[in-house]
């Protein structure tokens, strides 16, 4: 089985999830979230590590993380080692309380950083049917709107020096998740990688060779993929052919288009 494609640097920003094994709760009340924010306190001082936005809801959590020191693998070694101990001793059980290791996607800093926090601090109204993001208690949205004090260990400058003011950030907000970036996040497997072809090509150049083969799925999917049919029609236009002859197969007939495309769709 492939192993989750992880790249790190250092500056490195990240948006990281996980979620309860078999979609189970994390969360069964305000002391289990309690226990998961205390947590931010101890990854901050120990690892040097910066939480830009976060929610926690139900049986899941979002963080938005920034890395000077490049050691993402063991902040969340702590985080989800910790909170799964804690969590166990706390409700009386024991075994594992995530479905296995958390999705990171690497982020691209100038163009998404923003869209990012939006689709974080807009996820629990989205989930759990409130009227405004600013309802729900357990995510960094009412600091940043200066409702709530903010605590130490959240930084909100780096996204809000961005707009004049905090109702700059709030309007924003408020226009909703855009439409690339909900398809993105709605797909089956989304991709490991959020940014230019430029930003993309320059992340898969730090991973070595024995990361590449555990990781070939996810780097597939990081590369932007053309439509099936755009294939088609372009390969049938350069070999002044129909779509139709490329996509019917007769048996003991060379079908060069024919295969090109697969071979073009299969890398």
């Amino acid at each position: 089985m492939s192993r989750p494609l992880r790249i790190e640097y250092e500056g490195a920003w990240y948006h990281v999830m996980n979620r309860g094994t078999n979609r189970c709760k994390i969360f069964l009340n305000n002391k289990h979230y309690h226990t998961f924010i205390n947590l931010f306190v101890e990854i901050t001082s120990l690892f040097t590590t910066e939480i830009h936005a976060y929610c926690s809801m139900g049986n899941h959590y979002h963080l938005l993380l920034h890395t000077p020191k490049g050691n993402l693998s063991r902040i969340m070694r702590h985080l989800d080692g910790v909170y799964t101990q804690r969590f166990n001793k706390l409700a009386k059980r024991d075994g594992s309380l995530f479905r296995g290791r958390y999705k990171a996607l690497l982020i691209e800093e100038n163009s998404y950083l923003l869209q990012v926090s939006r689709y974080i601090h807009l996820n629990p109204a989205a989930k759990n049917n409130l009227k405004t993001a600013e309802d729900y208690n357990w995510s960094s949205y009412r600091a940043y709107l200066n409702k709530e004090e903010r605590p130490n260990w959240l930084c909100t400058d780096r996204i809000l020096d961005q707009f004049n003011n905090r109702e700059g950030y709030y309007e924003y907000v408020s226009c909703g998740v855009d439409k690339q970036i909900a398809e993105i996040y709605q797909r089956k497997h989304c991709p490991s990688i959020l940014g230019s072809e430029v930003f993309k090509s320059q992340c898969l150049e730090k991973l070595n060779w024995n990361k590449i083969n555990e990781s070939l799925p996810d780097i597939k999917r990081c590369k932007d993929v053309l439509p099936i049919s755009d294939v088609i029609n372009k390969v049938a236009i350069y070999f002044n052919t129909s779509s139709k002859n490329i996509i019917d197969s007769r048996r003991g007939v060379e079908n060069l288009p024919r295969i090109l495309c697969m071979t073009i769709l299969w890398i």
